[in-house]
């Protein structure tokens, strides 16, 4: 909270203050007793409410219900793209053209219509007709999209990184300023309204715009949602909280494959995604607005209504002397904040020690969203049944996400995370080296896999190696790589030339190594 902000917060806890230290009042009969030392800084205000409760059950399962559909959004571009697998021209205009209707073979490639093979349908002057397998439509058939515009497909997934990349600060900036829940509301609002439009845009320029403010809805949403969800967590249970909400993502994986498998269309996958998040939308009112906040900003009245409401809920009474209490915290955390030094996003390589942990886990954060997305959209350059490997693929990524949660209770976390990153490196490195397409698909999602343990460790690792008081500074420059692996995700299909360098190039994970001992 900036310091010219301070004056007004004294007024608003002057009186709190002064009451709370009234030993008699005027008939002779003993005020509420003094706060206990106990309550110093915010978290301790969370033991207040029966910590935890029957709130606190519900309120993990309505956020982390939010990340679901935010994993779905992230792989729907692999059925945006799905390859027609023939494209018919009503008339060809070439030297050798015989009249009759042209019908070439198209390697089953996202994106990318007419690699390798002659492109003589791209001389058509009539009406191209493109057929898919079973029920199967994308974006490349209803844009026309093949020929010069063959790479367009894939710059929308990157716009999309694009947009979380630039809102992923204004968003931070917004909900510590006007709070977490408002934030939350309004960016899933966006994403539910973008999602509803995409089922009915056929332009491609609107199409790409509108990807892009999906992903501003999407970091709108996840980085909100996280956030309360670690703020009404106590200090002794964030660790696992934050480990078990990571199962939510293969679940996203899962419905996504399931749906689509039935759906198959790209614009009907894209109304169950509109739909699943508008149940989603929902839960924000199960999400009351972070007491951390409330008390940092002063707000002592809504911080009292807030926790009497959830201590009812949790079967809890909260005394006068918990409320009493969040005075002398609001006034502990102020004067903090008046006497510590300001820190900015320059400290986090001033120091020697501290700017090697941020060159680090900015580039743990980089392969690990590069590896994830690139082997997703390229499982499907092998892969004979997408819906079947995509499913199977969500199957085994609950896997990583059971050990790693039991590895974050019981252990460090540097070993089991150099585990995952080494395993990952060594399966896409065998992928390359592979000639067998189905052996690849296996080789691929086990090293997906591998790359779920890591992510579920990654943002408590990097926790652990700031301090205190760059820590958001720290995670903001690691979130800027985290999204720039996505946004060159997409280009990994590009290397179809040459499978193996599509697996080698993502096998940069195995790096992990040089990450440091907490």
């Amino acid at each position: 909270m900036p310091t010219e902000r301070s004056p007004l917060l004294h007024s608003k806890l002057s009186p709190i203050i002064e009451q709370s230290a009234t030993s008699f009042s005027t008939d002779g009969r003993s005020s509420p007793p003094a706060p206990s030392k106990r309550f110093e800084t915010p978290d301790d205000a969370l033991h207040m409410i029966g910590n935890p409760g029957r709130f606190h059950y519900i309120q993990f399962f309505a956020l982390c219900l939010q990340f679901t559909p935010l994993l779905m959004s992230d792989l729907i571009p692999i059925f945006y793209n799905l390859p027609p697998q023939e494209i018919y021209c009503s008339h060809i205009v070439a030297a050798n053209a015989t009249g009759a209707n042209f019908k070439p073979d198209i390697p089953h490639h996202i994106g990318y219509p007419g690699r390798n093979v002659t492109t003589d349908y791209c001389d058509c002057n009539g009406t191209l007709t493109f057929v898919y397998k079973d029920r199967q439509t994308s974006i490349i058939g209803d844009m026309q999209l093949v020929c010069s515009k063959k790479s367009l497909p894939d710059f929308t997934t990157t716009l999309y990184y694009v947009g979380s990349a630039v809102a992923g600060p204004l968003v931070g900036w917004i909900s510590d300023h006007f709070g977490r829940r408002p934030v939350l509301l309004v960016a899933s609002i966006v994403f539910v309204g973008i999602h509803v439009s995409l089922v009915f845009v056929r332009n491609f320029v609107l199409f790409t715009i509108l990807r892009f403010l999906a992903g501003v809805g999407r970091v709108g949403m996840f980085s909100t949602a996280y956030v309360l969800l670690m703020e009404w967590s106590p200090p002794n249970r964030r660790t696992l909280v934050a480990a078990a909400s990571e199962f939510f993502f293969p679940l996203g994986v899962m419905t996504l494959a399931v749906c689509s498998s039935f759906i198959q269309r790209w614009d009907l996958i894209q109304a169950f995604l509109a739909a699943f998040t508008c149940i989603a939308l929902l839960n924000v009112w199960f999400a009351p607005e972070s007491l951390q906040w409330l008390i940092v900003n002063g707000q002592i009245n809504r911080a009292e209504e807030t926790i009497r409401k959830i201590g009812y809920l949790n079967g809890h009474d909260v005394s006068e002397n918990d409320v009493s209490g969040l005075a002398v915290i609001a006034q502990n955390t102020l004067r903090e904040q008046e006497t510590s030094h300001k820190y900015t996003v320059a400290d986090c390589f001033r120091i020697p020690k501290i700017r090697k942990f941020t060159f680090l886990i900015s580039f743990v954060w980089f392969a690990t969203n590069f590896g994830y997305s690139g082997l997703s959209f390229l499982i499907d350059n092998f892969s004979d049944n997408i819906y079947t490997d995509l499913l199977v693929g969500g199957a085994l990524e609950l896997i990583p996400c059971l050990l790693a949660t039991v590895v974050a209770l019981r252990s460090g976390k540097r070993y089991p995370m150099t585990a995952f990153f080494v395993a990952a490196g060594v399966l896409a490195i065998s992928g390359g080296l592979i000639t067998a397409s189905r052996l690849k698909v296996i080789l691929a999602l086990l090293a997906r896999m591998s790359l779920v343990g890591s992510y579920c460790l990654m943002f408590l690792y990097a926790a652990e190696l700031f301090p205190t008081q760059i820590r958001n500074s720290g995670f903001g420059v690691g979130f800027l790589f985290f999204m720039a692996g996505g946004m060159l995700s997409p280009s990994c299909p590009c290397l179809h030339a040459t499978p193996s360098r599509d697996f080698l190039l993502l096998s940069l994970e195995e790096y992990r190594f040089w990450v440091p001992q907490r």
